[in-house]
C-alpha cells in the first residue's frame, strides 16, 4: 500500500472510514496460492489436486524461477544447505522508538533467506494479473528491506524481488544497510 499512499495520501484516510468488504475471490485465491508456494518451498512438495490449470501453471512458474534464480545459486555458495536459511510468511514490524505500541510500518515477507553471511534475499509473490508499477514495487521492496535490516542487525545487503508468474514480470531492488536512514526517510515521507 506504500505506492498507493504516496500517489494518493488521502486514500489512507478514506480507507479508514469505509467498512471493510468481505474478501474477494481474487484475495482468497491469492492467499491459497501464497500458502501453497510457501509449503512447496519449506516441505519441498505440494498438493495440487484443488488447483485449476492456470493456478498450477502460476505456481510451477513461481517455483521454477525461485529454484533456478535463487535456490541453486545460493545453495552452491552456502553449506550445508540454503533450505536451513529460508523463512516463509515472515511477519516483520518497525515500532516508533518513543511509543512501543505504535507500529510505523509492518509487513509479511513471503520469503526471507538470511544467508547469515551479511546478505539476504527477499521474494514477494504477486499472483494477480495486473502489472505492479515500478514505483510501487520499489517502495514495497524498500519497506521489506528496512524491516529485515531492523530485525537482523547482521544483514548488510539485501536483494529483493517481486515476481509475477502470470505476467513473467520480475522487479528487483538492491538495498544496503549504509542507506537505511534514506529508506526510513522515504517511508516517513510516504
Amino acid at each position: 500500500s506504500l505506492g498507493r499512499r504516496r500517489l494518493c495520501p488521502g486514500s489512507f484516510l478514506m480507507e479508514q472510514k469505509v467498512e471493510k468488504p468481505e474478501s474477494s475471490e481474487y484475495a482468497v485465491e491469492g492467499t491459497k496460492l501464497h500458502e501453497c508456494i510457501a509449503h512447496r518451498i519449506t516441505a519441498r512438495s505440494w498438493d495440487q489436486d484443488w488447483l485449476n490449470a492456470d493456478q498450477r501453471n502460476a505456481l510451477d512458474n513461481s517455483y521454477e524461477w525461485f529454484k533456478s534464480e535463487i535456490l541453486v545459486p545460493l545453495n552452491e555458495a552456502i553449506e550445508p544447505s540454503v533450505y536451513d536459511c529460508i523463512e516463509v510468511e515472515k511477519n516483520l514490524g518497525l515500532w516508533d522508538a518513543t511509543d512501543v505500541d505504535s507500529c510505523v510500518i509492518s509487513g509479511t515477507v513471503d520469503v526471507l533467506i538470511d544467508t547469515r553471511d551479511g546478505c539476504a534475499v527477499i521474494v514477494d509473490w504477486k499472483f494477480g494479473r495486473a502489472e505492479v508499477s515500478d514505483v510501487s514495487s520499489m517502495l514495497q521492496l524498500m519497506g521489506y528491506a528496512l524491516l529485515a535490516f531492523n530485525e537482523h542487525e547482521h544483514i548488510q545487503a539485501i536483494e529483493a524481488y517481486i515476481y509475477q508468474p502470470r505476467l513473467g514480470s520480475i522487479k528487483k531492488g538492491c538495498f544496503d544497510r549504509e542507506s537505511i536512514e534514506l529508506y526510513k526517510e522515504s517511508i516517513r515521507e510516504t
